[in-house]
């Protein structure tokens, strides 16, 4: 333009050269523009899950053992919700499959089924499926993806996944498929605030880091666990013949913490009873006042003494009762005489006897004393 100007000029010279070189067929067809127009992105306002459902398909990719080249991708427009299925082939059969079997049948038919213009999508068998089950089938039109954007974004994701995972010869890539798209499902959207999970089945799923570590609940009875040696009370829901049980006291004891036996299950002492009974059947004992028992045991149980055996740990199982058998988690009762522990099913006794019965003496010491005085505790 500047040369030109140099050396002519007419009337709306500038206008006429540009009008000129804009209207050479020539330079249309063989120059690229370096800006042009774009129209904007038209938008589809999904109101509820499974209204709209984004299909494609990413491939081919290195054969895996299993024969899988290609890998179908779903998403739900509302709620994020993305299934990545590993397939062998593309085929109108084995898509339409895939589909039904592996998304529609768990989460509901959408209303509309949206995809590129690839024979598979497009052919007559995928049409025919799609007027069975009364899908309304909608296309983007040619060469044109990012109509189909929002399975194109997974598909970006997924990728960038894959490659953190898959080996120098790239053929083990399906084997990682559906961890990580329980991955993308879990993971906070941008669009919509929330994960996929929560938005299609209305809660969030378990992950490794969350069994690991624990529900909160969990957490809080962790923090809760009676060590040994402690002071409880036991919640007492026996009911005694001839007295009303709303008027009696809830709790019994107080008694003290013998052992764990088991992840919440205790064994503990009272005073004439031992037995097996639940962490949520205690409460700590924060009395001003303790019987002088208690006492005794809690100052034997701090020396290492067995509460129970009265004497010594010794490596050997302490043994109890008449049949001289070990303690095997069987509800026992102290003689108040000789203070040996004895098996209720071996004298015959029930829990609510034991309970009741103030002094015991057991069978032998009645034998050998029978009008014995019982000491003091």
């Amino acid at each position: 333009m500047s040369k030109i100007k140099d050396k002519y000029h007419w009337y709306n010279m500038t206008k006429d050269i540009n009008l000129f070189v804009l209207s050479c067929d020539t330079c249309n067809k063989n120059k690229k523009a370096s800006r042009h127009s774009k129209c904007p992105l038209t938008k589809y306002h999904a109101g509820y899950p499974m209204e709209r459902v984004h299909i494609d398909f990413m491939g081919p990719l290195p054969k895996t053992k299993q024969n899988n080249e290609h890998i179908l991708m779903m998403t739900d427009q509302f709620t994020k919700w993305t299934e990545c299925i590993p397939l062998p082939s593309q085929t109108a059969e084995v898509t339409a499959q895939a589909a039904i079997n592996e998304f529609f049948t768990r989460f509901g038919y959408p209303f509309q089924l949206f995809s590129d213009q690839g024979r598979n999508f497009e052919s007559a068998l995928f049409k025919a499926v799609c007027d069975l089950l009364q899908i309304h089938k909608a296309r983007t039109t040619p060469y044109r993806p990012q109509s189909n954007g929002q399975v194109e974004r997974q598909n970006r994701s997924l990728m960038d996944a894959v490659r953190c995972f898959v080996d120098s010869q790239q053929e083990n890539w399906d084997q990682h498929i559906a961890q990580l798209g329980g991955a993308m499902r879990s993971s906070v959207n941008r669009s919509t605030g929330y994960t996929p999970n929560k938005l299609m089945l209305g809660r969030e799923t378990n992950q490794p880091a969350d069994l690991m570590f624990g529900s909160q609940s969990e957490k809080e009875g962790l923090r809760k666990i009676v060590p040994a040696g402690d002071l409880v009370y036991v919640l007492d829901t026996a009911q005694i013949k001839g007295k009303c049980k709303k008027l009696g006291s809830p709790w019994k004891g107080p008694g003290i913490v013998i052992s764990k036996v088991t992840g919440y299950v205790y064994k503990v002492k009272l005073q004439r009873v031992v037995f097996n009974t639940n962490h949520d059947r205690l409460k700590p004992c924060g009395d001003r006042k303790i019987p002088a028992w208690l006492e005794t045991c809690r100052d034997k149980f701090k020396q290492g003494i067995d509460v129970l055996a009265g004497n010594k740990t010794k490596p050997t199982t302490p043994q109890y009762c008449v049949c001289r058998g070990p303690d095997t988690g069987e509800t026992m009762v102290q003689c108040d005489n000789c203070r040996e522990w004895f098996h209720l099913t071996c004298i015959g006794m029930s829990i609510q006897e034991a309970n009741e019965i103030d002094p015991y003496i057991c069978p032998n010491c009645q034998l050998v004393r029978p009008n014995c005085i019982v000491p003091p505790f």
